[in-house]
């Protein structure tokens, strides 16, 4: 299962990751607002990435070539809430 480490890797750390967000459109971001490098770490530290984000996240891991999708961003969080995110594919 991907964790919000796995996430923030795939961008290259926290820092490629926090720079991928500032250079989106800042209409996606939560208002307007640029994140830090601090803040992803603080995302990796609690397991979790307010959903706030996710509209700029998504955005930047298009414009970066990362593959991530809305459904990864809810299993994360999910999972960092003890819930067990199921696949639909096999859910019978």
């Amino acid at each position: 299962m991907m964790t919000t480490a796995d996430i923030i890797e795939r961008f290259g750390g926290s820092s490629a990751m926090a720079n991928a967000i500032n250079l989106v459109d800042r209409s996606l971001r939560p208002r307007g607002r640029k994140v830090t490098g601090e803040a992803v770490c603080n995302w990796r530290s609690r397991g979790r990435i307010n959903q706030d984000w996710y509209p700029a996240i998504l955005q930047a891991a298009t414009e970066s070539q990362v593959d991530l999708t809305a459904d990864d961003l809810v299993a994360v969080n999910l999972s960092s809430r003890g819930f067990c995110a199921v696949n639909q594919d096999s859910a019978a």
